[in-house]
């Protein structure tokens, strides 16, 4: 979303709204950074306390940059979000980390294949971007479907059983059944 985020409000806002293609750039990031966040472990785990502890110290993190950031408009707003949001999710993975007795690398480890895909899929659509030519339409529309192909073929390589494990969750299609009076 980051990658494609000029072509996408330039297609469907039009280019009276160009100044939004920094925010919707940066908030993907933000969305990435907030996935990544421990929170949920917290409370899996029977800490829920130790979740709003954590939620505490990433308000009290926010409230000031989001003050500080306001003098730079929306685009400044943006990129504090993704700053506190990439702090805090540091912050949550170490402590879930120590909290779980987990290794940190294990955790890099975990969320490897899930960074490869993203980073593939960016690469892809990126490459769409800067490189093709033509409207802004089509390019967006190729650059979704490069995106789309890179993350399957990093995820096909990265572990093919898990991706015939999501095959396996598809229903299959139904035939069409024929109506005659």
């Amino acid at each position: 979303m980051a990658v494609v985020a000029p072509m996408l409000v330039h297609v469907v806002f039009g280019a009276k709204w160009s100044a939004a293609i920094v925010p919707r750039a940066v908030i993907a990031l933000y969305a990435a950074f907030r996935s990544l966040d421990a929170v949920d472990v917290y409370k899996g785990i029977g800490r829920p306390g130790l979740a709003a502890r954590l939620s505490l110290v990433r308000l009290a993190m926010v409230v000031p940059a989001l003050w500080f950031a306001a003098r730079g408009g929306i685009n400044g707003v943006a990129i504090a979000q993704v700053v506190v949001s990439f702090l805090t999710m540091a912050l949550m993975q170490a402590v879930a980390s120590r909290t779980l007795g987990v290794r940190p690398i294990e955790v890099v480890r975990a969320v490897a294949p899930a960074l490869a895909i993203g980073a593939g899929t960016a690469l892809a659509a990126g490459a769409v971007r800067f490189i093709l030519p033509g409207p802004e339409p089509f390019r967006l529309a190729v650059a979704v479907v490069a995106g789309a192909v890179a993350a399957s073929v990093v995820a096909w390589k990265g572990d093919r059983r898990a991706v015939g494990e999501l095959g396996r969750l598809i229903p299959p299609r139904r035939k069409a059944v024929e109506v005659s009076a």
